[in-house]
């Protein structure tokens, strides 16, 4: 009698249809973790770079480095946009919708501030920002060295600071009569302290320099609270800074990029093609110039 194949194993039942979600909140914790890690890492490295660190290196028990700065993405320059890119990044620093270089630059030129990209008056910057950015502002106009407190409270919030300034071969501050004429996004700072100046017992010490603290935005209001005091102890502030130019991120001193906030006074003799200058010249349009930025729902900016 032949014999037959036994009949295949009928098939696996079909799946359950209840669906599992995914663990979103521990991946968001991981990814938090890893823009934690990246950013303090980042900022040790900025600061490593700095010769006033180099020299203190040999007895850390001298001076403490507070650290506070927010990590965002780098939107590199074309031709003369550098107040846009800050713009830009100051964007992404605040979580806005994100928006190309090109579609910001057509824009500008479409509600008449720019020709070419170049934004030599602070107060259109503004107004730009907040129709395109849906953001809010506020413009000073007595320079960054009264406003101090003002500009470093700002950033412990976790707030963008847009800075002309003008520019050396390296991208850093310079005075150059404002013939290099360009603009940063400030995304935090360092205060140096004497090593007896108490600093806040929640920040997250550096685990290779015991003098390096590093506490992330946004800080608490008891946090931002205590800060006149510590301006007040340092004996350097340091200001973190982006700009189009490099993706390194800059630290440079506050009364540094102060002056050259302060010495824009004439557009460069150079310069060639139509653009949009400001019509009382550049002293009056960026000289003295800081603007606070923050999203158009949190609290207004006169209240800070």
């Amino acid at each position: 009698m032949a014999s037959f194949p036994s009949p295949p194993p009928p098939p696996p039942p079909p799946p359950s249809s209840s669906v599992v979600p995914p663990p979103v909140n521990h991946l968001d914790d991981k990814q938090m973790h890893r823009d934690f890690e990246s950013s303090a890492d980042e900022v040790k490295q900025t600061v490593e770079r700095l010769p006033s660190w180099r020299l203190q290196s040999t007895d850390e028990a001298r001076t403490r480095w507070l650290a506070c700065n927010q990590q965002i993405k780098h939107v590199g320059q074309q031709g003369t946009t550098c107040g846009l890119v800050a713009l830009c990044m100051a964007a992404n620093m605040l979580n806005s919708a994100e928006k190309s270089l090109n579609v910001v630059l057509s824009s500008a030129i479409e509600k008449g501030y720019t020709l070419q990209g170049e934004m030599f008056s602070a107060s259109n910057t503004l107004k730009f920002a907040e129709e395109e950015f849906n953001m809010t502002g506020r413009l000073l106009s007595d320079g960054l060295q009264i406003h101090r407190k003002d500009v470093i409270s700002h950033l412990a919030r976790g707030l963008p600071v847009l800075v002309p300034y003008d520019k050396d071969s390296n991208n850093e501050p310079a005075t150059r009569k404002g013939h290099f004429a360009h603009w940063a996004v400030l995304t935090g700072f360092v205060i140096i302290l004497p090593d007896d100046v108490d600093v806040p017992p929640c920040c997250h010490g550096d685990s290779t320099s015991s003098n390096l603290t590093y506490l992330p935005p946004p800080w608490s209001d008891d946090m931002i609270s205590i800060l006149p005091h510590l301006i007040s102890k340092a004996s350097l502030v340091f200001l973190f800074a982006r700009q189009g130019k490099s993706r390194l991120l800059g630290a440079w001193q506050y009364d540094v990029l102060a002056r050259s906030n302060m010495n824009l006074t004439e557009y460069d003799p150079a310069l060639e093609g139509e653009f949009v200058f400001h019509q009382e010249g550049l002293a009056a349009g960026l000289a003295e110039k800081v603007i606070l930025l923050n999203r158009r729902d949190d609290k207004p900016l006169d209240a800070l």
